[in-house]
Parts: structure tokens; C-alpha cells; sequence
């Protein structure tokens, strides 16, 4: 009779600890490891891209790759006086990002800290009085910090939002001519910026 109660109890407790378990298991998050998001803010821009992402080490860390360029217009559209003697005008962009973000409490989701580098080349032109439009093409190298918070809302989609700051360096120039803005400020070189955005996307 002893043994038989020893028995039972043993598989009661082993019962009650396979069940909490399957319990932990069923309100563990399943975390995806690729996501694609897009931003609304350059969207309204008329920037196109995709922003693609790898998570690693359980949610711990991310990598992301951005693609993306603005449809290359015509300078009638988009031009201005320098006030040095030259029209100039813009026509389109594309670059890419390269993203390393870590989450400090991990699962994909929360507080993030993250660096980043952009590279961006932009087209761009300018004439005179006597001469037609010219085209001319810069790159632009933009490496930059940003902390953030990364919002689940439902199932699978999420939402986030970062703010920080980028040193942005570029050298608009063809010969003597370097791209001027309505003021008259000659563009170029590097300076800090402050940076921001929204996203929108899934994991899958």
C-alpha cells in the first residue's frame, strides 16, 4: 500500500510538471527570424524601398539591408537659382542602408540601439544662361546611431520608430561648379544630422 502511494504521488507531480511545461511552451512567442518593413515617411516622399531583416542569437540582435530610390524626374521640375550665376535642378536618387541593431531585453521587440551606415547617390544638375542642363552624380557616405522601440501590434506585424543622429559627408561638385542652394550656400562636405523615422512591416 506504501508503494502504491508513492507511486501515485510520483505521477501526480510528474503530471503537474509536464503540464506547466506544455504551459511555458504555449506563451513563449514564437520569434520570426526575417522581417520586411517599409517607411511611410520616405513613401510620402516618393522614395520607393524595402527594408529587409535578419534576426539572430533568439531575438537578441538584427541585421538589416535597406534598397530603395526615388524615380528620376526631369530638372524643369525641381530647380532653383543659386544666385551665382547657375540653375539648379534635381533629379532623382538611390542608396541602400546597412543596419546592425541589438534589443536590450532581446526577443525582437522593445528598446533597441542601433548603427548604421547609408550610402546614397544622388543626381543632380545645373546651367547658364548660355548653356544647357549638365548632369552630374554624387555619392553621399552617411554612418549614424540611433536608439528606438520596436511595438508588436498584432500576429505578425509591428511598428517602430527611432531618433538619433547621422555625420553626413558628400562633395557636390563638377570642376568649378559645386551645387548651391536658394540662399546661395554652396553644398558639400560633412556635417551632423539629426535622424528619424517610422517603419511599418511583418515578420515571416
Amino acid at each position: 500500500m506504501k508503494k502504491l502511494s508513492i507511486f501515485i504521488l510520483i505521477s501526480i507531480t510528474t503530471s503537474f510538471c509536464l503540464g506547466q511545461d506544455n504551459t511555458n511552451n504555449a506563451k513563449q512567442e514564437v520569434i520570426k527570424s526575417n522581417t520586411l518593413s517599409i517607411s511611410p515617411l520616405w513613401g510620402a516622399f516618393g522614395f520607393i524601398h524595402a527594408n529587409y531583416g535578419k534576426v539572430m542569437d533568439d531575438g537578441k540582435n538584427e541585421y538589416q539591408l535597406m534598397f530603395g530610390f526615388m524615380p528620376e524626374g526631369d530638372f524643369d521640375d525641381d530647380n532653383w537659382d543659386g544666385k551665382d550665376g547657375y540653375t539648379y535642378g534635381f533629379k532623382g536618387a538611390k542608396g541602400m542602408k546597412a543596419t546592425y541593431r541589438t534589443y536590450r531585453a532581446g526577443e525582437a521587440k522593445g528598446i533597441f540601439y542601433q548603427a548604421q551606415i547609408r550610402l546614397v547617390n544622388f543626381n543632380w544638375g545645373y546651367k547658364s544662361a548660355n548653356d544647357g542642363w549638365k548632369d552630374v552624380s554624387t555619392n553621399s557616405f552617411d554612418p549614424g546611431v540611433v536608439v528606438g522601440y520596436k511595438l508588436k501590434l498584432f500576429k505578425n506585424i509591428y511598428a517602430e520608430t527611432f531618433i538619433g543622429g547621422t555625420y553626413s559627408y558628400s562633395k557636390p561638385e563638377d570642376g568649378d561648379v559645386t551645387l548651391t542652394d536658394e540662399d546661395g550656400e554652396k553644398q558639400g562636405g560633412g556635417s551632423f544630422m539629426p535622424d528619424f523615422n517610422l517603419y511599418l512591416g511583418f515578420g515571416f
